[in-house]
Formats: structure tokens, sequence, C-alpha cells
């Protein structure tokens, strides 16, 4: 399974997920932006290293807060032997009423 099935998978519970940009203005959303750098071991072990920068958008700053809390204990609970998850940072901006969070993590996946 790749990062962007990972995330799709632990975040679509929480709320509408779309990739690098809303198709929806109905609240709330997440929005996820993954950067990815495939790499091999000597031993052909292949590794997804990935930022992921998670945005939850809301008019409710509560309820985006909640969703953007979830979002972060599911990645933090989906660490496994194969998958590791680190959190970077979160950042909250209202404009005109709309709040966004944003969660930036690290991901490391190893693949067989």
């Amino acid at each position: 399974m790749t990062n962007a099935e990972i995330l799709k998978n632990l975040i679509s519970p929480f709320a509408p997920i779309y990739l690098e940009e809303a198709e929806s203005d109905t609240y709330p959303f997440v929005v996820t932006s993954l950067q990815s750098s495939p790499t091999s071991t000597k031993d052909i072990i292949n590794v997804e290293c990935s930022d992921a920068i998670i945005t939850v958008v809301d008019n409710d700053f509560d309820q985006a807060n909640t969703i953007a809390q979830g979002i972060k204990g599911a990645l933090e609970s989906a660490r496994s032997v194969t998958l590791a998850t680190y959190y970077k940072s979160r950042a909250q901006y209202c404009s005109e009423g709309i709040w966004q969070i944003v969660l930036r993590f690290t991901m490391k996946n190893i693949q067989n």
C-alpha cells in the first residue's frame, strides 16, 4: 500500500478528503499534499518516504480541531514494523470565518 493510499484510508473516516485542492465548498473537508521519494536499500527493500501536509478546513473551529486531533491520533496509531510516521508541526489560520488547521508529517513506508 502506498503512503497516499494509507493517508486516504486513515483520513476518510473524519471528513471528505481531496488531493492538492478542494473540490467542494461544503465544510468540513480535508486537503492533502504528499511529496514522495521512493528509494531502495542495498538489500532491494523499497522504502517510500513522504512529506505529508494535511489541511483541515471548516467554518467551526471546535469541529476542525476535533478532526485534526483525530487525524493526528490515527496517523500516530498506524505506526507498525513497516510504517513510521513522524509528527512535525501544526499551524492554524482563520480567514473570513473559515479555519484551516495544517498538520505536517513525515512517513516512511517499507514495501516488500
